[in-house]
C-alpha cells in the first residue's frame, strides 16, 4: 500500500490505470472450462486450473483457442460480468482508465459489443501493440490476473499491479509492487481509498501551511 500511495502522490491527477478484460471484468474461465468439458466429456472446474498454460487439464492454447473464439462469437451473452459498473464509473472519474487487451481477429468485435451491452463504455478499450508487453505500456496501476505480468511489474519502478487471484494466479506472492486481490472490485476500492488518502493529506498540509 505504501508503494501505491507514493505512486499516486507523485503522479497526481495523471495516474493511469490498465485494466485487463478476460477473468478480470468478465468470467472467461468458467465458459472455457464448460466448453472444454462439453467437447471432451470431462468434468473439470475452474479450481483445477492451477497453471497458466492449460496443462493442468491436459490441454494447450492450441486446443483452447478455437473454443475461446467460439465462446466470444456464440456464447458471450452467457459470460458473467465481474466488475461493478458503478465502481468502474467512479474509478474512471478519479483516474484515467483503459481496458487493455492483447486480443485480435474475430473476437474483437464481439468484445466491443459485449462491453456496449453491459454499459462498460466509460473506459476506452485499448489494444496492446504487436510485439509489446503490457508492462511496456505507459500506465501506473495495473489490474490483471496474469502471474507473469505480476512478476514483471514487481520489478518495474513507478508501477503497481493488483494481481486478481484467479486459479492460475493464486500462488502470486505479495510484494511492495504486487498486491493480490480477490477480484477487480476489491482492487477498485483500494485504489479509490488510496487516492482519497492522498487528497486528504494534501488538504491537511494546505491547512497547516
Amino acid at each position: 500500500m505504501r508503494e501505491l500511495t507514493s505512486l499516486i502522490r507523485k503522479s497526481g491527477e495523471k495516474a493511469r490505470v490498465c485494466m485487463d478484460v478476460d477473468d478480470v471484468i468478465v468470467d472467461m474461465y468458467a465458459l472455457i472450462i464448460d466448453e472444454f468439458n462439453l467437447r471432451r466429456g470431462t468434468n473439470y472446474t475452474k479450481e483445477d486450473m492451477n497453471t497458466w498454460d492449460w496443462s493442468a487439464i491436459g490441454a494447450s492454447w492450441k486446443d483452447i483457442e478455437p473454443m475461446y473464439e467460439h465462446i466470444w462469437l456464440e456464447r458471450h451473452r452467457e459470460m458473467k460480468m465481474m466488475v461493478d459498473p458503478q465502481k468502474l464509473t467512479v474509478l474512471n472519474i478519479e483516474y484515467c482508465v483503459n481496458l487493455v487487451s492483447a486480443r485480435e481477429g474475430v473476437t474483437l468485435p464481439a468484445l466491443r459489443q459485449y462491453l456496449e451491452e453491459h454499459n462498460i463504455n466509460i473506459a476506452p478499450l485499448k489494444l496492446v501493440p504487436h510485439g509489446k508487453d503490457k508492462a511496456d505500456l505507459d500506465y501506473h496501476i495495473y489490474i490483471d490476473d496474469k502471474p507473469a505480468l505480476a512478476e514483471t511489474i514487481g520489478n518495474c519502478e513507478g508501477k503497481v499491479i493488483f494481481a486478481v487471484m484467479t486459479a492460475p494466479g493464486r500462488h502470486v506472492k505479495e510484494s511492495a509492487r504486487i498486491l493480490p486481490v480477490e477480484n477487480v472490485n476489491v482492487a477498485i476500492v483500494i485504489v479509490l481509498r488510496a487516492k482519497s488518502e492522498v487528497v486528504h493529506e494534501r488538504l491537511r498540509a494546505k491547512l497547516a501551511g
